[in-house]
């Protein structure tokens, strides 16, 4: 009977794997309802295994959810070409220019191509007007990458899939420690975290998996190794360093300052290629870049932007970003708060609660940004962000039929569907998430 049940087992895994690859490989994002019809028979198959999860098959479900991610790294994007721009700056590096000096239109204006940074691939990137935000250990990756490969943009992207690779290793391992068999299945299958980290070569990866690891450090009371590796953390995507606060607040004033303070020290050493004003001004000004100008798949935004424009009748979208960044930060003040005045809220919880707020609060919410909040959950009793990780796909139909423009009643359905699950859940769980008694001694 186990072995029969096993055999199912596979089976099903076996089928994901045809649509993984189907997503990675063959689909385009113009095509949108493709896309979305075999992504959500690919998120349907993923909710099944997660009902059928046993220990027993535990070893196969995650073995199986490897393979599925070796076949996205050895496939070129499809869905994203951020990736174009990781080899760029790489290739910049390489070549002994700084990557936050100059726009990849400085170089090709001045026509200075090389053997890494050429005009085929200057001409995949889908921001050449501006300069990079992605932090040191981002670029390290990207230097390293075309060192190896000597400019070859295919071979390029394969290795910085590796790398990314490596890191879901990492995550999936520590989501086993830090809770159990399950929250590591339930990353290990799940169709976006396989398409976006390893498919699209998005770096919330290697983010998810220093936090992650530094949760772990932090489980085992070793807080100087778990405030390097939150620099690492930091120095893979800048979110991390609006947590610190949260952490700061479990740990107490004692253990948090020594958290701080160790933290302080690994992150100059991490930044400090980049402390230089003409970096840091170039860096600053793609940020409030972001803010200001960029808007896909929001939601308090899109309301407040809609309301916003009919009694102001003119376009409030510049002055609505700075203000959604406000709105953020104070629920992150409001987050740090509770956690000094209940002990009872986990650290996991307040994560995830703080990553959700910061993406109701954005202009820009791309895909794999919902992966973050996901992962923090799986460490909780709350299941909407793997929810959202289902309806999150339907963003992608910004680029149906190659239109690049937003579809409002998509975007409507993809939150109602994450607000809704997130109601269920309160009624059904409560508000505080998990006890620190779930932490295993660290509080």
């Amino acid at each position: 009977m186990l072995m029969s049940g096993n055999r199912v087992i596979l089976v099903w895994a076996a089928s994901l794997a045809v649509l993984i690859y189907a997503l990675t490989w063959q689909i385009p994002r113009a095509d949108f309802n493709t896309f979305i019809g075999v992504y959500g028979a690919a998120f349907g198959i993923y909710l099944w295994l997660l009902r059928k999860h046993q220990p027993e098959n535990t070893s196969l479900l995650l073995a199986a959810g490897f393979l599925m991610r070796i076949v996205a790294v050895l496939a070129v994007p499809v869905l994203s070409d951020d990736a174009y721009r990781f080899l760029w700056d790489g290739g910049l590096t390489i070549s002994g220019w700084h990557p936050f000096a100059h726009t990849p239109e400085y170089f090709a204006n001045a026509g200075l191509f090389n053997r890494y940074c050429t005009p085929e691939l200057f001409g995949l990137l889908n921001s050449p007007k501006y300069y990079t935000v992605y932090p040191p250990v981002c670029q390290g990756v990207f230097a390293l990458s075309a060192w190896v490969v000597g400019g070859k943009i295919l071979t390029g992207l394969v290795v910085l899939k590796l790398f990314l690779l490596l890191c879901e290793w990492g995550s999936i391992r520590c989501l086993r420690l830090l809770k159990n068999d399950y929250a590591a299945v339930a990353y290990a299958l799940n169709p976006l975290v396989i398409l976006e980290v390893c498919g699209n070569a998005h770096f919330e990866g290697a983010m998810i998996f220093f936090a992650l690891w530094a949760l772990w450090l932090l489980q085992r009371a070793s807080l100087n190794k778990a405030a390097v590796v939150w620099a690492l953390s930091v120095a893979s995507k800048l979110l991390p360093l609006m947590w610190l606060p949260l952490v700061w607040a479990r740990l107490g004033w004692a253990k948090g300052g020594r958290f701080l303070l160790a933290f302080s020290v690994a992150s100059l050493m991490l930044f400090s290629p980049l402390l230089q004003m003409s970096v840091l001004t170039n860096m600053a000004a793609s940020i409030d870049l972001y803010f200001q100008k960029f808007e896909f798949n929001a939601s308090l935004y899109y309301l407040i932007r809609a309301l916003a424009n009919h009694f102001a009748e003119k376009n409030t979208g510049e002055i609505l970003g700075p203000i959604m960044g406000l709105l953020s930060l104070s629920g992150l003040l409001f987050l740090t708060w509770r956690a000094i005045k209940r002990s009872d809220i986990s650290l996991y919880a307040l994560l995830m609660w703080s990553s959700v707020w910061h993406l109701l609060c954005s202009t820009t919410v791309h895909p794999w940004y919902v992966l973050v909040p996901f992962a923090f959950s799986l460490l909780t009793r709350w299941r909407f962000p793997l929810v959202w990780t289902g309806v999150a796909a339907l963003s992608y139909s910004h680029y149906a039929g190659g239109l690049f423009q937003e579809n409002y009643g998509w975007i409507a359905v993809e939150y109602c569907a994450v607000l809704g699950w997130m109601g269920i859940d309160s009624m059904k769980r409560g508000l505080r998430g998990i006890k620190n008694a779930d932490f295993r001694g660290f509080s």
